[in-house]
């Protein structure tokens, strides 16, 4: 086992830890919806893949961040520095969604 808490094994896309076993993959997901009047407007998607650790790693974030390794990283979400983590945020990029949606249907 790596000392991420990620078996040393294959899978998962996180090419920078070596691996030999195949993880299924897996994802956080966010999904923001805009209505009006009961009328959905819009839903802005945001994700993030990556893999489970074998165990949790790390004291940042909360939920399951010390246990994912996201895609391109061998350290999880709980271990990540918080602008790492914040760049990669599932939350973040539904959210820059929904604000280039807005700032296309608002006056300036």
């Amino acid at each position: 086992m790596s000392d991420t808490g990620a078996p040393s094994g294959g899978g998962g896309g996180s090419s920078c830890c070596s691996r030999s076993v195949t993880l299924p993959p897996c994802r956080f997901r966010c999904v923001l919806v805009l209505a009006r009047g009961g009328e959905k407007l819009t839903a802005c998607h945001g994700s993030v893949e990556g893999i489970m650790a074998n165990e949790p790693k790390g004291a940042g974030g909360f939920g399951y961040d010390p246990a994912f390794i996201p895609d391109g990283h061998c350290e999880t979400f709980g271990q990540l520095p918080s602008e790492t983590k914040n760049a990669l945020s599932h939350r973040a990029r539904a959210l820059a969604l929904l604000l280039e949606h807005l700032s296309t249907v608002l006056p300036a």
